[in-house]
């Protein structure tokens, strides 16, 4: 157990807050970052059945307290899904070839031993292949970003109610001249979409380059967009074969990670030096973090005492959850640290 600490260190001309983690926690496998309710977390291990996992964080002491979903291809299983968590309720959906193109809502905490409250089959998504980060607007609606109707559109709205998808306007524009559905696809991959119910805002961040747009979110219509990371990806097609896909150009620049709360937009820079550790971390670690709030400003940054792989932020912008790895051993370790 380690306790909070707060100081700035300098890196080239910025200076960022250094922070100290107040738990750390062995011994539990985790891929990724869903979300938290309260003291409640929930992450993500894409290879294990059930595949998420629900903690609870007391006295800054980290338990693992229940397993939910079955990996799996049957009506209530999923294979590869993409997930959010909105207010108590953790949306999960799947479309795909060879599978059924469903959506599942759990209540967070759990009411019953991880049973969906509802299922909704989603006929409108009879040809998708993937959806790739939802947000949610309300319990019937997600907005998705997905890059599967061989054009640049990428970002639908989804209504369970009438099973229905439809286009949102949000074009990007870029130098590339080749296929549309190469286009969609870079904007796309590794993409998230989040929506601010309070401010009634959409955030979206590219996976590749290092781009972030705010914009207003009104009657399915975007408005008022505004740049906040402004570098687009530069980018050329690659094929092989029947295979086509997309080749970056200027790998300096490869994406973000983000998380966001009704507060701020948290980011850190995606590494490109493959062939190099960070600070003895595999070379996807980082460890800074650049705070902006919802109208765009950079109102803090800060950096961990372990290099991460990825992070979460609590509801309430208190807390930081990352899952960072013994060196000596590569175990997985959840970090926690106080943000204020």
């Amino acid at each position: 157990m380690l306790y909070a600490c707060f100081s700035c260190v300098q890196q080239g001309s910025v200076i960022h807050e250094k922070i100290e983690a107040v738990a750390v926690r062995k011994g539990i496998d985790l891929y990724n970052w869903v979300g938290n309710v309260d003291s409640l977390l929930v992450g993500y291990v894409y290879y294990d059945s059930p595949m998420f996992k629900t903690f609870v964080d007391e006295a800054d002491m980290i338990y693992e307290t229940n397993r939910l979903v079955r990996k799996g291809r049957g009506p209530m299983e999923f294979q590869s899904p993409f997930f959010c968590i909105d207010e108590n309720n953790l949306y999960i959906i799947e479309c795909g070839r060879g599978t059924l193109n469903k959506v599942a809502k759990y209540s967070i905490p759990q009411k019953t031993d991880g049973v969906a409250e509802d299922i909704f089959m989603l006929n409108c998504c009879h040809e998708f292949s993937n959806v790739l980060s939802i947000t949610s607007l309300d319990s019937l609606r997600l907005i998705c970003l997905t890059n599967d109707f061989a054009s640049e559109d990428i970002l639908f709205l989804m209504d369970f109610s009438i099973d229905s998808i439809r286009k949102i306007s949000f074009p990007i524009s870029d130098s590339f001249l080749g296929e549309p559905s190469i286009k969609a696809m870079v904007y796309t991959s590794n993409a998230k979409i989040h929506y601010n119910k309070k401010l009634a805002k959409l955030a979206y961040a590219c996976g590749e380059g290092q781009y972030l747009e705010i914009m207003d979110y009104k009657d399915g219509n975007v408005c008022n967009r505004k740049k906040v990371l402004s570098i687009l990806p530069e980018y050329s097609i690659w094929s092989e074969g029947n295979l086509m896909s997309y080749e970056m150009i200027d790998k300096r620049h490869r994406g973000v990670q983000s998380w966001m709360t009704e507060q701020g937009i948290y980011i850190s820079y995606n590494n490109w030096d493959y062939d190099s550790l960070y600070k003895e971390y595999p070379w996807y670690y980082t460890d800074i973090i650049y705070v902006f709030d919802w109208e765009g400003n950079k109102i803090r940054s800060f950096m961990t005492d372990r290099p991460f792989s990825t992070f979460m932020v609590s509801a309430d912008d208190k807390k930081l959850y990352t899952i960072s790895m013994e060196l000596e051993t590569s175990e997985p370790l959840i970090c926690s640290y106080y943000l204020e």
